[in-house]
């Protein structure tokens, strides 16, 4: 595709070890064809702030939390402070990106996290999904979700 439509764009940022200049930047890009019609298949998505620790889903060949909001009236890094990170102070760990939501309305909030490097503390629950006998787990950044056509 050459052009995007709105609900196509994402903005989103890598964690600490996935950016490749070491540099905190926000990505404002396209989302992929494919990953945009998996995220608009997946069911009971909450708008629990609450359950986004524990909602779980596989776009792609990766593991995300996957939470949906009316707004992004709270800023979405103070949420995933608040609600995803919590006790284990691993923010740096932490890759996120803000989709629109085209059948509900508002917006999803995907956050992903690679495994920890060494003293950094473990995220619980660990973000891994089984799915049809196959494990999937989360990634350092969001670069999956991308479209880099």
């Amino acid at each position: 595709r050459d052009k995007f439509g709105k609900e196509d764009i994402m903005l989103g940022i890598n964690s600490k070890d996935g950016r490749s200049h070491n540099q905190l930047h926000i990505h404002l890009t396209g989302l992929k064809g494919d990953i945009r019609k998996e995220l608009d298949k997946l069911a009971n998505v909450p708008t629990d702030l609450n359950k986004w620790n524990e909602s779980m889903y596989v776009l792609g060949e990766h593991a995300y939390r996957i939470v949906r909001v009316k707004s992004l009236d709270t800023n979405p890094f103070n949420l995933l402070q608040d609600n995803v990170v919590k006790k284990f102070q691993d923010r740096f760990q932490q890759s996120m990106a803000v989709v629109a939501d085209t059948k509900d309305g508002g917006f999803y909030l995907i956050t992903t996290q690679g495994a920890p490097e060494k003293g950094q503390p473990q995220h619980e629950p660990e973000l891994k999904v089984d799915q049809g006998g196959k494990k999937y787990y989360g990634s350092k950044a969001i670069d999956d979700l991308m479209y880099l056509g």
